[in-house]
């Protein structure tokens, strides 16, 4: 921490006047950034607690609450000692809760003298009361390190890799995860809630307060997994799913017997030492900034886990895919951003399972053709992409509910929506963002139920 301190540093030493305000819970961290002056500050007023309990326990309003409860609620919030993150998750917590379990929190042994003690006693009887659906949920997020930024649609995508969202008929797993995240936000497991703008496109954000992330650490055991900043791990051989911001150091702990059982691979910056090709298990593979080197080395030939469910390689330079990808038959998720030879991606045809299809730079002349047979298809994505070209069979992709095309194509390949797009009975959502359109398919509007259209940055 200091030298990255000293290193942050360095650029404002020659400026005559400048400030930083830095919050810590550590006294030490306060000293390692050699501060002139520190503000301890107290906790919250008898009333500010109250206030901020009654706002999140009684959604703010007194017009329906039961007397009983706003006066077990008051005795609560003084043993919450004027912790914030204490009242604010044990009230999120007590929202969902009858008077029993309100007058059982209030005669609970957590409340001791020690303010950490407290507030990891109370965030654990918050997990202990969270609904077991969501569990799994939020312990996956404990895979990633702290004041990690999480996108709300890749961590959705993940939870559903790993088969944790519950089927139901009425919505689709994207609804059904987005409204888990939804009720985590809700009972404070996740915070900061923002939305950032990413190639273009507004994505919502949000992190863990590190206290709810060394929470969820403690709750999965050896499950979860993550190395940072060159910190060389002690894997254990229970450890199922794993990120790491890769550095060649570590590919010497990361033995066979360690990761034979994974799961989930999530790796930053891949160096050309790092070798999963004993990873048999593995359910979810996300690559991301991959190494040109390392590529061409090892993942070029890596024979995939054929039961492999969700794929990510984001490469950015050109080159071959390894043929195994195109006997994923079980693979239900594919995310490319490789430049490859147009002809080679023909063969995702065979990939039959396949729900989810997002391509990024890639070449795809003449692949849409063949992308029409893979009958399960539910969203295609193509951005960045050259010679995008819509075929008349589109509309046997019958399953299909989103279509999105970024910065695609050009006026004499992309220039128009075939009249076969009225045969997409479940077509929800059409974003065409920054391409040149120049006629739609009259009948799409007449559809019982038309899709959403987003047209951001058309020129037509």
């Amino acid at each position: 921490m200091e030298r990255e301190w000293e290193l942050f540093y360095v650029p404002f030493m020659s400026v005559i006047s400048v400030a930083f305000i830095v919050t810590t819970r550590s006294d030490a961290v306060a000293n390692n950034m050699r501060a002139t002056s520190i503000f301890p500050l107290g906790c919250l007023s008898e009333e500010d607690s109250w206030s901020l309990f009654h706002h999140y326990a009684f959604f703010g309003t007194n017009s329906n609450a039961d007397p009983n409860m706003l006066n077990i609620g008051r005795q609560i919030t003084k043993k919450c000692g004027g912790l914030p993150l204490v009242v604010k998750s044990i009230s999120n917590l007590l929202r969902f809760e009858g008077e029993k379990s309100w007058i059982n929190i209030l005669q609970n042994d957590m409340w001791g003298d020690n303010d950490d003690d407290k507030i990891y006693r109370v965030l654990q009887i918050s997990y202990t009361h969270m609904p077991a659906y969501l569990r799994p949920c939020f312990l996956y997020c404990s895979l990633f390190p702290k004041n990690y930024v999480y996108f709300v649609n890749e961590v959705i995508e993940l939870w559903i890799a790993q088969g944790y969202i519950e089927f139901n008929k009425e919505k689709s797993l994207e609804e059904i995860a987005f409204a888990y995240s939804h009720e985590l936000k809700e009972r404070s497991f996740f915070d900061n809630y923002d939305v950032n703008d990413k190639r273009g496109t507004l994505w919502s954000t949000f992190k863990m307060h590190d206290i709810i992330h060394d929470l969820a650490r403690r709750n999965s055991g050896f499950e979860f997994y993550s190395v940072e900043r060159g910190k060389l791990p002690n894997l254990y051989d229970g450890i199922l799913h794993f990120y790491m911001d890769g550095y060649e150091a570590i590919s010497n702990h990361l033995t066979s017997e360690s990761i034979t059982n994974l799961r989930t691979i999530v790796i930053q910056h891949p160096s050309n030492c790092v070798d999963i090709s004993d990873a048999k298990s593995l359910r979810t593979i996300k690559l991301y900034n991959t190494r040109k080197e390392w590529y061409e080395g090892l993942l070029l030939n890596f024979a995939f886990p054929k039961h492999l469910r969700f794929l990510e390689i984001n490469c950015g330079f050109k080159g071959p895919l390894s043929d195994s990808v195109f006997s994923l038959y079980h693979l239900e998720k594919l995310n490319l951003d490789l430049k490859n030879d147009p002809m080679e991606l023909e063969a995702l045809r065979n990939l039959i399972n396949l729900q989810y299809l997002s391509l990024s730079q890639c070449n795809v002349q003449n692949l849409l053709g063949s992308l029409c047979l893979l009958k399960n298809l539910r969203m295609l994505s193509l951005s960045y992409c050259e010679s995008v070209g819509l075929p008349e069979n589109v509309g046997d992709l019958a399953h299909l509910e989103k279509l999105v095309f970024d910065t695609c194509g050009s006026s004499e390949t992309l220039n128009m929506l075939p009249e076969s797009f009225c045969k997409l009975p479940n077509l929800k959502t059409l974003s065409l963002i920054r391409c040149r359109i120049e006629r739609v398919a009259k009948g799409l509007w007449k559809l019982n139920q038309p899709p959403k259209l987003d047209h951001k940055g058309c020129s037509n």
